[in-house]
C-alpha cells in the first residue's frame, strides 16, 4: 500500500509526501506525518487522520476548527480514493491523494492484521491527542500566569521611574525580569499555535 499526497496549494506547494503504511496524523504541528505548513493557518495544529477501516483508507477529520472538505464537500469522514482534492479548512491548503493498493493486500491476512494495528495506532494516538489537550491547558494557564506578572512589573516599574531618588540598578533589574518573562510568553504562544478562525 502507498499513500502519495500532492501539496496543491498553501505553503508546501509542488511538494509531494509518500507513506507506506497508516494510520497518518496531519496537522501543522511539526510532529505530524502529514505536515502542512506552519503558516496554513486555516487548517488546525491537530487536523485530520487517515486509517485503514476493513481495507479502505478513510480520512476522518479530529475537530479541526475550520472543517475538512473532499471534493468540495465538508465531511467528517470520508473513504479516500485516488484523485480526490482535499482542503484543510475553508480557504486552506488542497492536497490530492494517490492510492496505490494492490488486491493482494486487501484480500490478504495482512490486510486484516494491518486493521488492528491501525485500530490500536488510532487508539494510541486518541489518548495522545487527549494528553496533548491537558498539556495544552497547563501552558494556557502558566500563560495567563506570565502575562499577569509581565504587567505587574510594567506597573513596578513606572512606580520607581515616577518616585525621587530611584534605584537605576532595581529599574534595570525589573527590566531585565520583564524581557526573561516577554521570552517565555512567546515561547509558550509558539507552542500553542493557535489557529485563524475562517
Amino acid at each position: 500500500m502507498q499513500i502519495v499526497a500532492k501539496h496543491l496549494t498553501g505553503a508546501r506547494q509542488g511538494e509531494s509526501d509518500v507513506f507506506n503504511d497508516v494510520p497518518l496524523t496531519i496537522g501543522r504541528l511539526p510532529s505530524s506525518d502529514l505536515r502542512l505548513g506552519i503558516y496554513d493557518t486555516r487548517a488546525s495544529a491537530r487536523h485530520a487522520e487517515i486509517v485503514l477501516e476493513k481495507h479502505n483508507i478513510v480520512l476522518h477529520d479530529v475537530g479541526s476548527t475550520n472543517g475538512t472538505f473532499v471534493n468540495g464537500r465538508k465531511l467528517p469522514v470520508a473513504i479516500l480514493n485516488t484523485g480526490d482534492i482535499v482542503e484543510f479548512g475553508t480557504g486552506g491548503p488542497k492536497l490530492q491523494f494517490e492510492i496505490q493498493d494492490s488486491p493482494a493486500y486487501a484480500s490478504s491476512g495482512v490486510g486484516a492484521a494491518a486493521g488492528n494495528s491501525a485500530k490500536l495506532a488510532h487508539e494510541a494516538f486518541r489518548a495522545a491527542a487527549a494528553m496533548k489537550q491537558n498539556q495544552d491547558s497547563e501552558l494556557r494557564a502558566q500563560l495567563n500566569q506570565l502575562r499577569q506578572e509581565h504587567r505587574d512589573l510594567d506597573v513596578a516599574i513606572e512606580a520607581l521611574h515616577n518616585s525621587p531618588g530611584s534605584d537605576l540598578l532595581q529599574v534595570q533589574r525589573l527590566k531585565k525580569r520583564k524581557l526573561h518573562l516577554r521570552d517565555r510568553i512567546i515561547q509558550i504562544e509558539d507552542q500553542l499555535t493557535p489557529d485563524i478562525i475562517a
